[in-house]
């Protein structure tokens, strides 16, 4: 895959605000011809917004479209605002309008172990959350030898356009980093989808002991799934068609 990142420099802007700017953009997809456009971040691609105004963000949904239209997948990021009165996690900065063209909106906070630390830098407190899934990302398990957990998110569908049941509304991610190894790796637990996967297989549990691969109906129990969902993803398994490891082994 290809990547290029545009970055301001003297002699040279993207101001998505103005015409040059937009000019500019242009020329950029017409040389690399994109499949996806991330803009990072919406205040310093559109300088002076005001983000409490609707009609502000007339100029992004307008730029979106254009995009889109063009086969063109965006990703916008925009940060919260910061935090008032101690509370923790800011909230969205901006117009409801500015949700007018997305079909998703993602919410990533960081988590902290320390509380003081959450609350200063807008993040969550882990004793605040009571999630089985974080709990499985921070055991040892999720770690090798010699690496330790850099940095927690928390990732959480604000928005989805279309009702999608093996999207989950909130979910974990982490950073494991090896001082020693100069290694920086993501890691996460498993999606509906891989532990479906991994279910319909022999698998290991807790006590080491071998268990059977489940039935669809049996998955589709224990996740809270619909049937006929569990079966598309489970089809190419039954046929053995794909490889029989999945490379997240958090289960």
């Amino acid at each position: 895959s290809n990547f290029m990142m545009f970055a301001p420099f003297e002699g040279l802007d993207m101001n998505l605000k103005s015409e040059a700017g937009i000019k500019l953009l242009r020329q950029v997809i017409n040389q690399t011809r994109p499949n996806i456009v991330c803009i990072d971040t919406i205040r310093s691609a559109f300088p002076g917004i005001i983000e409490k105004e609707g009609s502000e963000w007339a100029n992004v949904n307008a730029l979106i479209m254009k995009l889109r239209n063009h086969g063109i997948s965006v990703i916008l990021v925009h940060h919260a605002n910061k935090p008032q009165d101690g509370g923790q996690s800011g909230s969205f900065a901006g117009s409801t309008n500015a949700m007018t063209n997305l079909e998703f909106q993602i919410k990533i906070t960081q988590v902290f172990d320390e509380q003081d630390k959450a609350v200063s830098r807008a993040g969550i407190y882990t004793g605040d959350v009571e999630d089985a899934n974080l709990l499985r990302l921070q055991s040892p398990a999720a770690l090798k030898d010699g690496e330790r957990m850099a940095m927690l998110l928390k990732i959480q569908f604000t928005k989805n356009r279309e009702a999608d049941e093996s999207l989950e509304d909130v979910s974990y991610m982490g950073f494991a980093s090896n001082y020693d190894a100069r290694t920086f790796r993501p890691v996460s637990v498993k999606t509906p989808k891989q532990r479906a996967v991994y279910m319909a297989r022999p698998h290991a549990l807790v006590d080491g002991t071998i268990a059977a691969g489940l039935s669809d109906l049996e998955i589709a129990r224990k996740l809270d799934l619909p049937l006929n969902l569990v079966k598309d993803w489970l089809a190419i398994v039954r046929k053995n068609e794909v490889a029989p490891y999945i490379s997240n082994q958090i289960s």
